[in-house]
């Protein structure tokens, strides 16, 4: 058995332990409906696999017993659930072990249930399993798999899906609390360092869609107390010009929209080849950096993080601004990442869940575009090619010091900010804020997602 799977046996005999003394049914009630969380689902099914291979790690046969003899107390759609996660995790550690005929065969038990179209776990595993068929195919070819899977899920065509992702990603900042607070936040925190400044020169390290300029846009519109003379941002990209143009056109034309002096400019290179030359500075800007979930896409090349934090620390920006995922998916262990990362993709999958219709377009492009692509990545990918990787505020606080940046207090503003995002947003009693030091982590139901941070180079 993995190491991930044994680190967590000694906290489930505590809570099992806990749960005698107290006696307080964790899982089920008297009733025998009651309804779990994702998180829950998931924390049954690990430990009922950990029961069994724990006990018979070369025998698999005692998984494929009903569910309902164990956790009578359930729904059937919560077995149901939990059995799915039981064969998902089976069929992971049978991939390790090089088991593929039997890795199939638990495969094949979970595309009986799963479904994309389905409740929370059912997509996540879904597309879990989606993404260990290809692993197993890179490895074997097609020998092995047959039909399994085939048509189960309609890969959207490219036209379609670069249509879709503009409008579906406005309808994720306007329904998931989530995206909400870290995108205001990460905004307030900005505005809090260049409040003074006339001429405000924002660098955006490999920029998404740049929604969140708006924000900012429109809180320097109604800023009063010292008038704009021009806000500059520059993109920082490494690949094709023409999707980053088409995001400094519609900011260029809300700009004019609300009289606010504006220019975009974009800078291709790759960040080992960056240098402070490409940019424009002038003498009278405030310079601002902003890196929302990218900086972690460089853990597979440190050289290149390290030349991005040289060029930083020539140029000593006023603030710089971090969003990053709040996981540890960065394990060279199969194994160890894909449980971190079913746990942070389940709670995204229950986000999407609560926020967002099942029928909905947008909510199908963003699992089938965004969280496909991530989960796709860490299964099948490895070396340079596994990208999508990602670490904990702890993790960059140790990175971020070494190069000589100090994390900053965030502002009761930027605090506040997230707390009124939450206040109107109907799903914001499901989301939960908390401080890691100077940070702040924006969680679903407790478990963590993103987190925001500031940093500043220190005096010299």
């Amino acid at each position: 058995m993995s190491a991930a799977l044994w680190k967590y046996v000694e906290y489930i005999i505590n809570m099992y332990m806990l749960r005698h003394i107290f006696f307080i049914p964790r899982f089920y009630n008297i009733y025998g409906n009651r309804v779990l969380s994702v998180e829950d689902v998931m924390m049954i099914a690990k430990e009922k696999y950990i029961q069994y291979i724990s006990h018979t790690p070369d025998d698999l046969s005692m998984l494929f017993h009903p569910l309902n003899n164990h956790y009578s107390g359930l729904s059937g759609e919560a077995a149901e659930d939990i059995e799915l996660v039981v064969f998902l995790l089976a069929s992971a550690e049978t991939f390790v072990n090089r088991q593929f005929h039997q890795m199939i065969n638990l495969l094949s038990m979970c595309y009986q249930l799963a479904t994309p179209d389905g409740n929370p776990i059912k997509r996540l595993v879904f597309y879990f399993a989606e993404a260990l068929k290809e692993r197993i195919q890179q490895e074997t070819g097609n020998a092995l798999l047959g039909g399994m899977g085939h048509q189960r899920r309609k890969t959207m065509q490219l036209q379609d899906a670069l249509t879709m992702l503009h409008p579906a990603a406005i309808a994720c900042h306007q329904q998931l609390p989530v995206s909400q607070v870290i995108q205001f936040a990460s905004m307030q925190a900005i505005l809090d360092n260049v409040s003074t400044s006339s001429r405000i020169h924002l660098v955006d390290i490999g920029i998404k869609n740049g929604l969140y300029w708006v924000i900012f846009m429109q809180a320097l519109s109604v800023r009063h107390e010292c008038p704009l003379e021009l806000l500059k941002i520059t993109a920082v990209i490494s690949s094709s010009r023409e999707s980053t143009e088409v995001i400094g056109k519609r900011l260029s034309s809300f700009a004019q929209s609300i009289n606010l002096p504006f220019s975009f400019n974009i800078v291709v290179t790759s960040m080992e080849d960056l240098m402070e030359e490409v940019f424009s500075f002038e003498t009278e800007e405030t310079v601002a950096f902003f890196s929302h979930v990218y900086l972690s896409t460089m853990l597979a090349w440190p050289n290149r993080l390290a030349a991005l934090m040289g060029v930083m620390k020539k140029i000593r920006p006023r603030v710089m601004v971090v969003v990053e995922i709040e996981a540890h998916t960065n394990s060279p262990a199969l194994m160890d990442r894909f449980i971190e990362a079913l746990f942070l993709y389940g709670s995204l999958f229950d986000c999407l869940e609560n926020c967002m219709d099942r029928c909905s377009q947008f909510r199908k492009t963003i699992e089938a575009v965004y969280l496909w692509e991530g989960i796709q990545n860490l299964v099948t990918s490895e070396g340079e090619l596994w990208i999508h990787r990602h670490e904990k505020i702890d993790y960059w606080r140790d990175v971020f010091g070494r190069f000589g940046l100090v994390e900053m207090e965030l502002s009761k503003s930027s605090l506040s900010q997230a707390d009124l995002v939450l206040k109107k947003n109907p799903c914001g009693k499901f989301c939960t804020l908390a401080m890691n030091g100077k940070s702040l982590i924006c969680g679903w139901k407790g478990a963590p997602i993103s987190s925001v941070s500031a940093w500043e180079f220190r005096q010299e």
